[in-house]
């Protein structure tokens, strides 16, 4: 499993390597339409998340620029489009329908050109039991369930367990074959380093796990970089997992 850290789109992967201290094996991207090149500046492997007309995407319309994409994207990178679609349906700002279409055409065109894809949600639908998480399933199962997890409540501080257990083991049970984190994060809290260190270690008994990145936005409620406690919690377990 890798261990990696990812801020703001603006801020390339080797820039965050040098201000943290410490390499990075993966580079989460993020796009608002589909990149015309692999990003510059990213460091080891490259999870991308983008975000193209849906109407278009779901027509086949994307599919060269896509194609040409994935000819020259490194190997071992992990794609999705619209991540987090549950919290973006549920707030209004796509429909269910224009995303089920898109991500179904999507993503039966990737895997014809062997790209490893993602579905990436939030733990709603498992934590508070919002809606049943099969109908975000295409008929053309993703390599890989990407679960974005935060802990920024602080009176209801969950271990890792109760935060991604259930939705893990719906993922394998679904017959999606690996897992991953493709964001976890956590306010700042006098526990929040050690649930760093905790995440990773309880990640690492899942045998298909493939990385844990943690969100750590400049600015943000979820920025360790002036919590030294968090921060060498993040560092130890990016080296651990070298």
């Amino acid at each position: 499993m890798i261990v990696s850290a990812s801020a703001y789109a603006q801020q390339t992967g080797q820039q965050l390597a040098a201000e943290l201290a410490v390499p990075l094996q993966l580079s989460r991207v993020y796009a608002s339409a589909v990149p015309n090149s692999v990003p510059r500046g990213t460091a080891g492997r490259i999870v991308l998340s983008a975000k193209p007309n849906l109407a278009d995407q779901a027509a086949g319309r994307l599919d060269a620029a896509w194609a040409k994409l994935y000819s020259v994207l490194p190997a071992g990178s992990v794609v999705t489009i619209w991540h987090e679609p549950d919290s973006l349906i549920r707030a209004g700002t796509i429909t269910y329908a224009a995303w089920f279409a898109a991500f179904s055409h999507w993503i039966e065109h990737a895997q014809s050109h062997s790209v490893t894809t993602m579905l990436c949600l939030t733990n709603g639908p498992w934590r508070w039991a919002i809606e049943d998480p099969k109908r975000y399933l295409p008929d053309t199962l993703p390599d890989v369930f990407g679960l974005d997890v935060y802990q920024d409540v602080p009176s209801q501080w969950l271990s890792p367990e109760a935060l991604c257990a259930s939705a893990f083991s719906w993922a394998l049970s679904a017959g999606i074959s690996a897992v991953a984190l493709p964001e976890f994060g956590a306010i700042a809290d006098p526990r929040r380093a050690q649930w760093i260190t905790d995440m990773c270690v309880w990640l690492d008994r899942w045998q298909p796990a493939q990385f844990a990145n943690y969100w750590t936005d400049a600015g943000s409620k979820f920025d360790v970089r002036a919590d030294s406690a968090s921060l060498a919690a993040l560092k130890g377990e990016v080296l651990r997992h070298v």
